[in-house]
């Protein structure tokens, strides 16, 4: 292992990109120049925002090595003559689509991207589609396909897709059983961070199990760390080895999970800061979204649950008592008052990624404190906090 140093920041080499299906863990043995950093990048916003990140050259390729090091040997490997999908948002800028359309290419593999907003022509491709193919996706837009797919009389079976490989979000068993029989593949939950070494920090065990399992990675520690809000749970900290021109970095993510009998795999039960992932997009749920959500529904007198359909969908179920709003009317506030924190809001909602319901009922806002809380998450990452 060699230590660099330039302009007083330190960088380990651990591994470099390679053609995977010859060599996944191949060293560095050659240069001693940190290559120039490249950005910014723009991430998933796991922060609420999308993030502004810079990185190398060499990074970029890393990043990508380590997730088609986990595609090749994972719970569900790319196979030779398979083609990976990748459908994800297109936001500007994003290192996501950088890694994809410039780096995968190196990688031996053959990829192809398609926005998931877009999910009419992302059905077209996959009815298209004539070799075997795995996609890469979130729940809410897979769901989304599977509808279009079954609305144009095409049996989902008939398609060349044999696996998916399915993040950003929560996953419940229902939705993805869902997919698993009506597509007839295995689906697997995967979690990571692009920013963070790749999107294959960890995996399913089982399709559908949602018991996850750390993928091996010897440029990656992986810690689990009990927490002291929520003694019952612990946070995924990882340490990268591989950046360049910084030094080790040991990163909190904020994501609990719930340790299993075995001491080593885990269900991911969410995060602990205010963080919302909904829809495929990310949200900070704090006082200022619930500012904006009273100024376009006209009253401070609501509540708010989020709860996943058994198709996948996750739905705003807003309570409000003697309102003469209809539905539609409540949904379109809601999702203005949405579009003021993130503009993309909007169009997730018209794509059916989330839905807002209403019911006419008494409001049940909780006190925390001195602070009202009108908004509870009471999808499978929520239970037993």
């Amino acid at each position: 292992m060699k230590v660099y140093e330039s302009g007083g920041l330190s960088a380990v080499e651990i591994t470099r990109p390679a053609n995977l299906r010859e060599n996944s863990e191949a060293f560095l043995p050659e240069g001693s120049v940190i290559d120039q950093l490249i950005g910014p990048f723009t991430t998933s916003g796991s922060t609420g925002k999308a993030k502004r990140i810079y990185l190398s050259e060499r990074d970029t390729k890393i990043i990508a090595s380590t997730y088609f090091d986990g595609l090749l040997r994972g719970q569900s490997p790319i196979a030779k003559g398979e083609l990976y999908l990748v459908s994800m948002l297109d936001r500007p800028g994003s290192l996501g689509r950088y890694i994809a359309e410039r780096i995968v290419p190196q990688t031996g593999y053959d990829a192809e991207i398609c926005s998931a907003l877009e999910p009419e022509r992302l059905a077209d491709r996959m009815m298209q589609i004539k070799c075997p193919f795995v996609l890469r996706s979130g729940l809410p837009i897979a769901s989304k396909l599977l509808d279009i797919l079954k609305a144009r009389n095409f049996n989902p079976r008939e398609s060349m897709l044999r696996r998916m490989n399915l993040g950003g979000g929560i996953m419940s068993r229902e939705a993805s059983g869902r997919l698993m029989r009506e597509f007839g593949i295995e689906v697997l939950g995967v979690y990571g961070m692009t920013e963070i070494g790749g999107d294959l920090v960890a995996v399913e065990t089982e399709p559908g199990s949602g018991i996850y399992k750390f993928t091996c990675r010897p440029y990656l520690i992986q810690e689990l760390v009990p927490h002291s809000t929520y003694p019952a749970l612990h946070e995924v900290v990882l340490t990268v080895l591989n950046r360049e021109g910084t030094q080790l970095i040991r990163y909190g993510t904020q994501d609990l999970v719930r340790l299993q009998d075995d001491g080593t795999t885990f269900e991911i039960v969410g995060r602990y800061d205010d963080e919302v992932i909904f829809g495929q997009m990310n949200m900070l749920w704090n006082y200022r979204v619930e500012q904006e959500i009273e100024k376009h529904l006209g009253t401070a007198n609501f509540s708010i649950v989020l709860e996943q359909s058994d198709e996948g969908i996750d739905t705003f179920i807003v309570s409000m008592e003697g309102t003469n709003v209809t539905e539609n009317q409540l949904a379109h506030s809601f999702v203005e008052a949405l579009a003021e924190i993130d503009g993309i809001a909007e169009r997730h909602f018209r794509l059916g990624y989330y839905k807002v319901t209403l019911r006419t009922q008494k409001p049940k806002p909780r006190m925390l404190g001195h602070k009202v809380q009108r908004f509870k998450d009471l999808r499978r990452s929520k239970k037993n906090r």
